[in-house]
């Protein structure tokens, strides 16, 4: 007797059409409600709740606005939004923001691709302000997702009701859902299941009907690329590549070699036609990061650093067993850094020495939450109907699960430039699709197609599962509150770690002073989540137990059952996944960031020290901390430099101030923690860079009297000082002497050192050849040799801004005696230079700025930004989308769509009977 229908599939009407899209634009909706429909802004956490806002809010309502907040997320509000602010002002007065000269000392803007000012989603932040429409932005990829995911399990023979269950566990899955605020990220691996899809299309279409596909596999790869984050858009297009060569490989043996080189030389062309429409951002980009702080080579034992952990596998049936960026209250608040068991069973070592790295654990970067039922359908699709796709599925689920730990294998292919320049655990970004996919095709076929064999293997698969978690959480339950249990777990980590951290031999009790107190909770928090996910899988079990399957049991009573307890699964997997999905996407009231006394002192300053080229401001404090005195990058909107900016920078300047303080002083190696304020910010490389204000949160006794007065809080007491520093040099000086130096460590020592004049001495990297080196022998030659008359030569000099834009200077100097000009700007190419009416050169100097001979006398010098990396792809760009408009012009439309058997026989495995097990 034939065995009971596939679960519940949905019709091709047109009302079932839109009730598939009305529910992949509505579960998106609801998870971004509170931006969309209640007027608050799609921001991780809010900018209130930092000095010199805070000061004005008591310390309950500060509590309350960092209540649910993600504080995994801060490129958002502070390098995201003030750059596309920043751009935005550019635009309206008629230029193209190619520069940012408030971060640090200047650094391209456009070419640093994590804005992704040309994604077409992204124009939203032009129009209204970026906190605004990013809900709306995000809402639109969450959707986007769906639908591509809906429509490529479709082409693969897929029923309606198994895709859309594929389309709603790729679009709530973990991945997306924890780099939802990380914009730029999700709405790279959008674009994954649109590219599969239109491959798919592409090789089962022919002749001209195949030119939609190719346009569409085409501008998915290219908008992949300028989504803004080149990591995940490598992944994704390694993956275009993968299937590309498994679909030649699949027409080599269907059809012969002759269709498959069709298919493999079109392939190519698309590759080719995407990378060319995302030129406008590729070579800027590929441009600028050769000379950016991002390692693009970096050796094997960095890149092991940065590979995924097995221990965070856990994340597949756990939405966060180790710790979440969110705050909260309770046994709950542990630190990933503070976590006990990541340090027990953290698996990472450095293949050189062989010790054990600390763990890397990060909610955002380890998110791959899939959902108990999704991942229980994932271990069915093993058992069930056996899909061409479902083969290439499995072999890349388990080489991304291998590769992106960053260890053995990963090392046969990490000589390839790609590979060295990128995060292995960057490469399991593209898991959720591959495994949405995978619980698509377990849950199309249920268990109706298991053999009674395989269904109670089946069955035993789950109920080890079962048994697993349970032994977990029992686990959890007694080693909570014991002090036993944790003097093992605090002795195992001194072992572990003792060949990496020589400090614990003579001192074992580091350990216990600073992670003892979170033992408790952190295995509180990992019971926790073990118990939801148990009961997740006895739900799942009993599922399977009750649902038909096996031609003996068919009845029409079974069938209906089987229908009901399919559709079941849908909202509840919703429901599963949403919930923390919902903890970990926050929205906040819209504010306002007010002018505060500090705007307005530092706003009248800049307007003093206009002609110097404006100041550049650091934080200060007692000892190094996060900059939160005025977060980093805020001071573009009032066009004040930033040392501690929060930014992609050139790889060069940052290297002195790490020589003088050490890594400690950075976050990540990039960015600048608050300076100490000890004499070393007396020094002449603060000098040098400018830094004229210092703020703090702190009174620092070491600095002398505030410039202002300080700010107080509701409580009177003084919370937020502004401290000068009078000796910082003007943005352009002429120095009185100069030394050439070719080694970039002997220039950083004199850099640093305590008796370092900037403006007696500039330090030239670049040797010389042409006019201005006769100059300078000319003037060794002269009697105004020594050194005080030079001094006071130069002093009589007066060099102002005449004009000061972000890609144009105009700078005046009046009764040069000839010397060397020095200016604090980033040393980067396209800077070109005129002084007066003819071009000019400029060196390196002080090893990252500027440098130009002034001859004697009255003069004009000019520094425009050349973007000729971004004029060559915006003409690029113009031709591939140019081809790809003549192609859908040419295009005479879709025959008539083949068959649904047509379709199903396609899809089936070659050589295999549609229905047959495996």
């Amino acid at each position: 007797m034939k065995g009971p229908s596939p679960l519940p599939s949905i019709g091709r009407s047109l009302s079932s059409r839109l009730l598939i899209l009305f529910v992949l634009l509505l579960v998106p909706a609801i998870l971004l409600k509170a931006s969309l429909f209640g007027g608050q802004d799609y921001m991780p956490f809010d900018l209130t709740t930092f000095a010199p806002w805070s000061l004005s809010l008591s310390a309950e309502e500060i509590e309350a606005r960092k209540a649910d907040s993600n504080w995994d997320i801060t490129e958002k509000p502070l390098l995201c939004s003030p750059e596309y602010r920043l751009a935005k002002t550019e635009i309206a007065q008629g230029r193209f923001p190619h520069w940012n000269p408030y971060a640090r000392f200047g650094a391209p803007l456009f070419a640093n691709a994590l804005n992704g000012f040309c994604y077409p989603t992204h124009w939203l932040f032009f129009w209204f302000s970026p906190e605004r429409a990013y809900g709306l932005a995000s809402w639109i990829a969450f959707a986007l997702a769906g639908i591509f995911m809906y429509g490529f399990l479709r082409s693969i023979g897929l029923r309606s009701m198994a895709a859309i269950f594929g389309a709603l566990t790729f679009q709530l899955s973990g991945t997306l859902t924890a780099n939802a605020h990380f914009f730029m990220r999700m709405e790279t691996l959008i674009w994954m299941p649109a590219g599969f899809w239109a491959l798919s299309r592409l090789a089962q279409t022919r002749g001209i009907q195949r030119i939609p596909s190719f346009v569409g596999f085409t501008i998915s790869l290219s908008l992949c690329w300028l989504a803004g984050f080149p990591p995940f858009a490598l992944a994704v297009s390694l993956c275009f590549g993968l299937y590309l060569l498994f679909l030649i490989y699949q027409n080599a043996r269907m059809e012969g070699w002759d269709q498959a080189f069709k298919l493999g030389s079109l392939g190519l062309a698309a590759i080719l036609l995407g990378i060319l429409s995302a030129s406008i951002q590729l070579l800027p980009m590929l441009d600028y990061f050769p000379d950016s702080q991002r390692e693009l080579s970096q050796n094997q034992v960095m890149l092991a650093q940065q590979g995924f952990d097995a221990v965070g596998w856990f994340d597949f049936v756990m939405p966060s067993p180790f710790g979440d960026p969110t705050q909260v209250q309770g046994p709950e608040l542990i630190p990933y850094d503070r976590n006990p068991l990541l340090y027990r069973y953290a698996l990472r070592k450095n293949p050189e020495s062989g010790a054990y790295f600390l763990p890397n654990y990060n909610y955002t970067e380890y998110a791959l939450y899939l959902g108990v039922f999704p991942f229980v359908f994932v271990l069915l699709s093993f058992f069930g109907q056996s899909v061409r796709f479902r083969v290439f599925s499995l072999f890349c689920l388990l080489f991304l699960l291998v590769f992106s730990l960053g260890g053995h294998f990963h090392r046969l292919l990490s000589w390839l430039p790609v590979f060295q320049s990128t995060p292995p655990m960057r490469f399991m970004s593209v898991l959720a699709f591959f495994a949405a996919a995978l619980a698509a095709m377990g849950y199309e076929s249920g268990t109706r197609l298991l053999s009674a064999k395989r269904r109670k293997i089946f069955l035993s698969v789950v109920g080890a599962l079962v048994l697993f978690f349970l032994t977990l959480v029992v686990l959890s339950w007694v080693a909570t509150d014991s002090e036993t249990a944790k003097d093992a777990l605090l002795s195992d980590i001194v072992d572990k770690y003792r060949s990496s951290m020589p400090a614990l031999d003579d001192n074992p009790a580091l350990v216990e002073s600073y992670l003892g107190a979170y033992v408790g909770p952190a295995i509180h928090r990992f019971g926790s989540q073990a118990l939801r996910t148990l009961a997740l899988l006895i739900l799942a079990f009993v599922w399977i137990l009750l649902y038909p399957g096996g031609e003996g049991r068919y009845s029409a009573f079974a069938e209906k059952s089987g229908k009901i307890l399919g559709f079941l699964v849908i909202p509840v997997t919703i429901l599963e996944m949403l919930l923390p999905a919902m903890l970990v996407n926050p929205s906040k009231p819209h504010r306002v960031l007010q002018e505060t006394p500090v705007h307005r002192f530092l706003e009248k300053q800049l307007a003093e020290h206009r002609h110097e080229g404006g100041f550049t401001v650091a934080r200060a404090s007692k000892a190094p901390r996060l900059p939160d005195a005025l977060p980093a990058n805020l001071l573009n909107d009032l066009a004040i430099r930033d040392l501690n900016a929060y930014a992609f920078l050139d790889k060069e300047s940052g290297r002195p101030l790490l020589a003088l303080y050490g890594e400690g002083q950075t976050i990540r190696n990039y960015w600048f923690l608050s300076f100490p304020a000890d004499e070393r910010l007396k020094r002449g490389i603060f000098d040098l860079y400018g830094v004229r204000f210092l703020l703090s949160e702190e009174r620092l006794d070491a600095l002398g009297e505030p410039a202002m007065p300080p700010m107080l809080n509701l409580d009177g007491e003084e919370a937020f000082f502004v401290y000068e520093r009078k000796t910082a040099l003007p943005r352009a000086f002429l120095a009185a002497d100069e030394l050439y130096l070719d080694d970039d460590k002997k220039i950083i020592d004199r850099m640093i050192d305590k008796h370092f004049d900037p403006q007696g001495l500039v330090l030239i990297q670049e040797r010389m050849e042409g006019p201005e080196e006769k100059q300078a022998e000319l003037r060794r030659k002269s009697p105004s040799r020594n050194a005080r008359e030079r001094r006071q030569q130069i002093g009589k000099a007066v060099v102002s801004f005449h004009k000061d834009e972000n890609q144009h200077l105009h700078i005046e100097i009046e009764d040069s005696p000839g010397a060397w000009l020095l200016l604090a700007d980033t040393a980067l190419p396209h800077w070109q230079a005129r002084l007066d009416t003819s071009e000019a050169t400029w060196y390196r100097a002080d090893l990252h700025f500027r440098t130009i001979w002034i001859p004697i006398g009255d003069h004009m010098l000019t520094f425009d930004y050349d973007p000729e990396p971004f004029q060559t792809g915006l003409y690029l760009s113009a031709i591939a989308n140019a081809i790809l408009l003549l192609l859908m012009a040419y295009w005479n439309g879709t025959p008539k769509k083949p068959g649904r058997d047509k379709i199903e026989r396609e899809v089936v495995q070659i050589g295999e009977a549609p229905g047959a097990s495996t």
